[in-house]
C-alpha cells in the first residue's frame, strides 16, 4: 500500500507540474488522463501532499511496528529464559526439601536408636546395681 500511495502521489505531482507548465493552475490533476481528472474533481483522488503525508505516516508506522515486534520477540526470549531459570530453581528447592526431609528422618531414627541404647544402658546399670546389692546382701547374710 505504501508503494501504491507513493506512485499515486507522484502521478499527482507530475499532473500538477504539467498543469502549471500548460497554464491550467485551477485544475488539481493532469487534464490528459480523463479518469484521473474525474477522480480528482469528485474527491476520490487525494491531493499529492496528503498522499505523501499518508505514505510517510505509513512508513513511520511500519518502522514502529518492526521495532515493537523486535521488542516483543526479545521479551518473549527473556520470558522463556526466566521460565527455565524458575523451573531449575523449583527443582533444586524440591530436591533440597526432599534431602532435608530424609535427613530429618535419619536423624529421628538415630535419636530413637540412641534413646533405646540409653534405656538399655540404664537397665543394665540398674541390673548391675541390683546384682551388687544382692551380692552385698548375700555377703552380709553369710557373714
Amino acid at each position: 500500500m505504501t508503494k501504491r500511495t507513493m506512485v499515486l502521489g507522484l502521478l499527482t505531482v507530475l499532473g500538477l507540474a504539467a498543469n502549471a507548465v500548460a497554464g491550467h493552475r485551477g485544475q488539481c490533476c493532469d487534464p490528459v488522463p480523463g479518469q484521473l481528472q474525474a477522480m480528482c474533481c469528485q474527491g476520490t483522488l487525494l491531493p499529492y501532499h496528503v498522499a505523501l503525508q499518508r505514505a510517510a505516516d505509513a512508513t513511520r508506522a511500519e518502522a514502529a511496528l518492526t521495532a515493537t515486534t523486535q521488542e516483543r520477540d526479545g521479551l518473549r526470549t527473556e520470558l522463556a529464559q526466566l521460565k527455565a531459570e524458575l523451573q531449575t530453581a523449583v527443582a533444586e528447592r524440591d530436591k533440597a526439601k526432599a534431602d532435608a526431609e530424609s535427613s530429618a528422618k535419619a536423624a529421628a531414627e538415630q535419636a530413637k536408636v540412641a534413646k533405646a541404647a540409653q534405656a538399655d544402658a540404664a537397665t543394665s546399670k540398674q541390673a548391675a546395681d541390683a546384682a551388687t546389692k544382692a551380692k552385698q546382701a548375700a555377703d552380709v547374710a553369710a557373714a
